[in-house]
């Protein structure tokens, strides 16, 4: 009885660990996931990125709707002096938020690692303002 509990335990120590099939089916799967999951966060990370531009002109935005509510002229708001902000600083994702004078259509444009997308706000007298992007920005699905 006691060689055969003995023998038992040697033939449990042989087997103890994982096949070469088991090893190379998990690393498939790790691969597996890999391949679907990295294409994924690429686009995660450029949508980051291009909402930065989004968030720099959300800013002038918001200052040029509350002069045109307070002017309620487009020219008196066609500028950075007139709404009272200074503009918003390039950045890693922002290459620059411009106003067009006269007009007062706000701009903002990421960076090559944004994207370089466009981003363009037109205003109205009533504050309200009406967004359209770039083809290549919708294209991506970025924005």
């Amino acid at each position: 009885m006691m060689n055969k509990t003995l023998q038992n335990l040697n033939t449990i120590k042989k087997y103890q660990g994982f096949t070469l099939i088991e090893l190379m089916i998990v690393v498939a799967i790790i691969g597996i996931l890999a391949a679907v999951a990295l294409p994924q966060y690429q686009q995660y990370t450029q949508k980051a990125r291009y909402s930065d531009v989004n968030v720099s002109v959300a800013a002038v935005k918001t200052a040029m709707a509350v002069c045109l509510n307070l002017e309620g002229v487009l020219a008196s708001c066609d500028t950075y002096t007139e709404i009272g902000i200074s503009q918003p600083a390039a950045t890693d994702n922002v290459a620059s938020v411009a106003i067009a004078t006269t007009t007062g259509v706000i701009t903002g444009t990421g960076t090559t690692a944004a994207g370089a997308y466009t981003t363009i706000w037109t205003p109205s007298v009533t504050g309200s303002f009406v967004h359209t992007t770039t083809s290549t920005c919708i294209d991506a699905n970025v924005c």
